[in-house]
């Protein structure tokens, strides 16, 4: 269990499932995107922002909708099924037009709430999204999971020009400033790096091609209460964790 009450199992499934589909079934990305996830969306319980209508396990908002659509096969169906017309993600551009709009309501609530988009459409995001031109790629950006691989990291200059999950705390966030909550980000990092360790070794690579051994981790239900209250040892490959926790500080609003 995440908070009281809470039941995580609904998440064991979409969570495993989205981190092998991006070959982050590691531990250094396994640590990296649970830790992100779990300030965003305040252990697990907050998957829609009305705010800015910022939705899903890194709370993307509306402007960015139509590169995930476009991207992921399941979210573009997942469009199709709610939205007339929206078979190639064209739905997207009202979308971006008016963020605050029904429609986009209806997309956060209705798609990126939902385990499984949302908890695709973070690691996508780590992939491919962050990377992307027109989103935060002309930012200093790049795949995500190699910043995962290189492990805490260090501020570096201005923009996201940081290393390792302070460049990815930069690429979720829009910046490391004070906004950004990154104390909260990185304790939440280093109780998810005990629980989960480091056996695996690094993979090594670019774009989307990667070599290496490194072991596949998954996840289940049984250790949501080790990254959650105190911590459980992780033993052998098929466990435990999903994430977490007893905090009721609500997400800092990212700019996703």
């Amino acid at each position: 269990m995440g908070r009281q009450g809470q039941d995580l199992s609904q998440f064991v499934a979409p969570l495993n499932s989205a981190l092998s589909r991006y070959a982050m079934d590691c531990p250094n990305r396994i640590t990296a995107f649970l830790a992100q996830v779990r300030h965003e969306t305040a252990s697990l319980t907050i998957f829609f922002q009305p705010r800015d209508n910022g939705a899903g396990s890194l709370h993307m908002i509306p402007q960015n909708w139509a590169h995930v659509c476009r991207g992921v096969p399941e979210i573009r169906t997942m469009f199709a099924q709610r939205f007339a017309n929206c078979g190639n993600c064209e739905c997207t551009a009202q979308m971006v037009s008016n963020p605050m709009g029904a429609m986009a309501t209806r997309a956060a609530k209705e798609i990126f709430a939902e385990p499984f988009a949302a908890l695709l459409s973070g690691a996508w995001w780590f992939a491919e999204g962050a990377k992307t031109p027109e989103i935060f790629g002309w930012k200093g950006c790049g795949d995500l999971r190699l910043d995962a691989d290189r492990g805490l990291g260090a501020p570096g200059g201005s923009d996201c020009r940081h290393s390792g999950y302070h460049q990815i705390t930069c690429c979720v966030f829009w910046t490391l400033g004070g906004e950004a909550g990154l104390g909260q980000r990185i304790a939440y990092y280093d109780l998810a790096r005990s629980v989960i360790g480091t056996g695996a070794r690094a993979i090594s690579g670019s774009g989307n091609t990667f070599s290496g051994t490194a072991e596949g981790v998954s996840l289940s239900s049984a250790m949501i209460a080790g990254i959650v209250g105190g911590c459980v040892a992780l033993v052998v490959i098929v466990v435990v964790i999903i994430i977490l926790v007893v905090s009721n500080r609500k997400p800092t609003e990212e700019k996703v």
